[in-house]
């Protein structure tokens, strides 16, 4: 209900078009959250800022889109 809540923010009060989050590969609560609502997995990658914690550096991104289209007329 939460990470819902924030998109739902985030699209209809900021208004932004995409909500992207990142996550270490190891951990699959986060991933599997990710999924269920809706977002698309992009791609796997090493974080720079993660050298220091092998188990942590690999990491996905994943995306959701906002898809509402507003009539500006």
């Amino acid at each position: 209900e939460g990470a819902m809540a924030c998109i739902s923010y985030a699209f209809n009060t900021l208004e932004i078009d995409e909500v992207v989050s990142v996550a270490p590969c190891v951990n699959l609560p986060s991933i599997q959250l990710m999924e269920k609502i809706g977002m698309s997995k992009v791609k796997e990658f090493d974080h720079p800022l993660l050298q220091d914690s092998p188990l942590l550096q690999p990491c996905v991104l994943y995306s959701l889109k906002n898809t509402i289209s507003v009539d500006l007329d």
